[in-house]
């Protein structure tokens, strides 16, 4: 790409990288392809807190050491469990 520009001695834009782009790539029913979903389009994951039962986002969700196996509870729970 960067060679058609210096033929054709045009200026690049900001807009145009040498970076390939990512397609949206879908199967046969409409679905996106595994792995080639954009941002915009996807799903947050969502977690149960197993102290309190409430479901949070997982960048709102820590884990707490305390207990063997390690649980994946709430950020406000972990303060509780953690620093007492």
């Amino acid at each position: 790409m960067l060679a058609d520009y210096k033929q054709a001695g045009e200026a690049r834009t900001n807009d145009e990288k040498d970076e390939p782009q990512m397609k949206e790539v879908r199967d046969s029913r409409g679905h996106f392809a595994k792995g080639n979903v954009p941002w915009n389009k996807r799903h947050k994951i969502i977690f149960t807190c197993k102290y309190c039962g409430e479901q949070k986002p997982i960048e709102e969700m820590e884990v707490a050491t305390r207990f063997f196996p390690p649980l994946v509870v709430c950020r406000d729970c972990w303060k509780l469990l953690e620093v007492g």
